[in-house]
């Protein structure tokens, strides 16, 4: 594959990994990014195939300030989300209620 950032011109269709590097976000980040509706695949592709975007909406995001700060924010809201969910699991994990009824930690 090609490095995005050193090309001299890129194709029409861009895969994941050249608009993650485009744009600025992990690779990881994208499906997050497209379910809030920020960014949209070409086509409609099934949840499993690969996706490409189009080149020419890509450049356009990533020159839009306001655009790459509404595409932090559901990046940041994504993960403060996933976190607090996973802090809410251990501590239920690790509190166990006893035969009284008072919850008491498992070693």
């Amino acid at each position: 594959m090609y490095d995005p950032l050193n090309a001299l011109r890129l194709p029409g269709r861009l895969d994941g990994k050249c608009i993650a590097a485009l744009l600025g976000f992990a690779e990881h980040d994208l499906p997050v990014l497209t379910r809030a509706g920020l960014i949209r695949p070409l086509a409609d592709p099934e949840p499993n195939a690969p996706k490409w975007y189009c080149r020419d909406e890509i450049l356009a995001k990533a020159a839009d300030p306001a655009w790459l700060a509404r595409a932090t924010r559901a990046v940041s809201q994504n993960w403060r989300r996933r976190n607090a969910r996973r802090s809410t699991n251990a501590l239920a994990q690790y509190s166990t209620p006893n035969r009284t009824g008072k919850s008491c930690k498992i070693a």
